[in-house]
Formats: C-alpha cells, structure tokens, sequence
C-alpha cells in the first residue's frame, strides 16, 4: 500500500515537471489568479506599472507561478530513502533446496541490508515521535529461518521472531541524533519441503505505533517524504537440480 501511494506521487510530480507551463497559463489567464497584484499592493509605483502594462503583469504573474511549481518539484524530488536488499553469498536473490537429496539440507546464509537516511533532521524526529518503523519479513513455513548475528544487534531490537516472520525495531537501532542507518541481518535457511515448493523472503516497512492518529501522520509523512526501494529473495523446493 505504502510503495503504491509512493508510486502515485512520484506520477504527480513528474506531471508537475511536464505541465508546469500549461498549469501556469491555466492559473494566471483562465482563473485570473493574481499574485502580482498582491505583492503590488505593498508598493504603489508597482501597482501602477502592472495597470499600465497589463503584458507586464501576466509575465510577472507566469513567472511566479513557475517558480512556485520549481519550488515544489525540488522539496519532493529529493526525499528520504529506505532501502532493503536481500542476497546470497554469491550476490544472488534466489536459493534452491534439491528435495531429492537423502541428506538433510545445509543451511543458505543470506544477507540482509537494510538503509534508512532521513534526508532532513525533523523528519527523522518526527517518525522516531510518533512510534517509529518495524521492518518486518515474512517467509514460508516450510522455510526455517534463523537469525545468525543476534548477539550484533542492540537490546531489544528483535521484537517477534517466531516460525514464518521476524519483526526488527529500527527505532532501537537509530541513535537520537543520527540521520541515518545502516542495519546488517546475517540469516540462515533451511528447508523441511519434502515436495515442490516456491515462496519468498518479502520484507516490509510496518509502523510500531498501534495509535490510529499517529499511523495516519506517519504514513502521511511517508508518502510524501520517502522513497522505498525493497528486493525480495526467492526459495524454491525444486527436484530437478543437478
């Protein structure tokens, strides 16, 4: 939902970006929107210069509203970044488990990167505030997965690890004035598929506050603040391996 509604307004500013001039003209000549006119009313010599020269005022007027839009487009161009990637150690998004192997299956150690960098120091205070981001991952339950590195990570930080999903409190890991993150998670897979199975490792950003009101605001911030960029990693029972 969260990476849907980001879609949606990265559509809008690149719309910003292409129609900026008709949206201009539609402002300044359709709905008559007069910028200028209020500037001008802080200063009488420009007041009577744009009602002597009406082409002074719509080009005044146009040039408002472009810087506006340039405004607008640069504030939500440059927006915060999480991002997750997932991968083996041979910098692979996929693992294989043979179920046709007598033997039991040797754990795949996986690699999770997760970064968050708050672009600006009140958004970072704000979401922290408010409740703060989970990232969760989910997996399959014919997948057991085990986190390795537990003892790396800070107290309390892993706040469900349980068959088929672990849940990590960045919160925990985000010092109160660090604008940024960098979180390693080392896991070990293994498969008790005895059949032909796929799934996937899917990773997602949750919020930790259970208020109604703060989740509306972070998800808000979000939206419009955050870029997200998440890989999953994919897990196949498969018996035709060689």
């Amino acid at each position: 939902m969260i990476e849907s509604l980001i879609g949606v307004r990265k559509k809008l500013i690149k719309g910003l970006t292409l129609y900026s001039p008709i949206i201009t003209i539609i402002l300044v000549y359709l709905l008559d929107i007069d910028l200028a006119g209020y500037i001008a009313k802080m200063s009488p010599i420009l007041d009577a210069e744009l009602d002597s020269k009406p082409t002074l005022r719509f080009t005044l007027n146009s040039a408002l509203f472009v810087l506006i839009v340039s405004l607008i487009i640069d504030f939500f161009k440059h927006p915060s970044e999480i991002t997750v990637d997932i991968t083996n150690n041979s910098r692979k998004k996929d693992s294989y488990f043979d179920i046709r192997s007598t033997e039991p299956h040797r754990p795949v150690i996986v690699h999770l990167d997760f970064k968050i960098d708050f672009k600006n120091k009140f958004i970072g205070w704000s979401v922290k505030r408010l409740g703060g981001l989970t990232l969760n991952c989910i997996y399959p339950h014919w997948i057991d997965c085990s986190i390795d590195n537990k003892t790396d990570l800070k107290t309390d930080t892993l706040l469900v690890d349980q068959k088929g999903e672990f849940v990590l409190d960045i919160g925990q890991t985000l010092q109160s004035k660090q604008n940024d993150l960098k979180l390693y998670v080392k896991l070990a897979l293994i498969s008790n598929s005895f059949d032909i199975n796929e799934g996937e490792l899917n990773p997602f950003i949750d919020l930790k506050t259970t208020k109604k009101a703060n989740k509306l605001i972070i998800y808000l911030i979000i939206v419009l603040f955050f870029d997200i960029k998440i890989s999953k990693y994919k897990i196949e029972a498969r018996n035709d391996i060689r």
